[in-house]
């Protein structure tokens, strides 16, 4: 379940108003060690001083001459996935999570990186699969078609066994690597679990197979440590659908993603290498 702002933010924050001196704020801000103000005039949010502007501001003017206007404001149900690209677009140190415009709390960068830290696979560095499920819906949100591709490294448990799970893990990380490597920059990357991958892309059907090919024969090609033969089987799902999709976008992804994993069951069943999904009830539940 992704979490949103709400669950994330800090309420712990000391507004003030746009006629107070400088030297006060000032002062609360080293006695409190708070580096950014909300700035109210009558109970309504209008702007934000930070630290380095107070330092900057002689102590005898009022918060009025010290802030900003450029208010950077998130919903309390926004996802953090969107509070990472908003901090980022704005390049701004701190969100204030608004309500019904009502200043409910902050989240700063340190916040959510701390958070977002909790969603990166610590072998690969690689996102874990919530980053999939945000994207996913939020291009589906947007009427773009989606594909999804699953990745399922063959007999990887035979590579532990063998080789031992220091080398597999080794293993694992240089997949991650040639995958993130090898894909676009409009496509979405994640480590799922175990041996598996799942790539997002808004490709249609017929370029999502091209690019699985590809990164299938880089990972086939490659020379992993100690010579060890790596192949993978790669399913793939949606990237055909020619209607707006009127159902639940996380519900969508979801599904996508499963049919995905069946599809790449099949192909490393089959040996096949590469399997697409092409049950006539994907255009209805996918």
């Amino acid at each position: 379940m992704m979490k949103s702002v709400s669950h994330i933010m800090s309420e712990d924050f000391v507004t003030v108003d746009i006629l107070t001196s400088v030297l006060k704020v000032q002062n609360i801000a080293v006695e409190k060690g708070i580096n950014y103000f909300p700035v109210v005039e009558d109970n309504k949010l209008i702007g934000v001083t930070t630290y380095k502007n107070l330092i900057t501001t002689h102590p005898n003017r009022i918060i009025a001459d010290a802030m900003s206007t450029n208010i950077v404001s998130i919903s309390s149900d926004s996802s953090i996935w969107e509070a990472k690209e908003k901090l980022n677009q704005s390049k701004s140190e701190v969100l204030f999570v608004l309500k019904d415009g009502k200043l409910l709390g902050v989240v700063n960068k340190t916040i959510l990186f701390m958070e977002l830290g909790k969603h990166v696979d610590p072998l690969t560095g690689l996102y874990k699969s919530d980053y999939i499920y945000y994207n996913g819906a939020e291009l589906i949100s947007n009427n773009i078609e989606v594909s999804v591709v699953f990745i399922d490294v063959d007999k990887f448990g035979h590579i532990d066994k063998k080789y031992g799970h220091i080398k597999g893990d080794i293993v694992l990380k240089e997949i991650s690597s040639l995958l993130e490597k090898n894909l676009p920059e409009e496509t979405y990357l994640c480590r799922f679990g175990g041996d598996e991958f799942v790539i997002l892309t808004s490709y249609l059907q017929d370029r999502c197979i091209i690019l699985t090919k590809k990164l299938l024969s880089t990972v086939a090609s490659h020379s992993f440590i100690d010579d060890i033969k790596i192949t993978a089987s790669a399913g793939i799902s949606g990237g055909k659908r020619n209607k707006i999709r009127n159902c639940n976008a996380i519900d969508t992804v979801t599904n996508l993603i499963n049919l995905a994993s069946l599809a790449s069951a099949k192909a490393k069943k089959d040996k096949s290498g590469l399997a697409v999904f092409e049950e006539v009830s994907i255009t209805e539940t996918a």
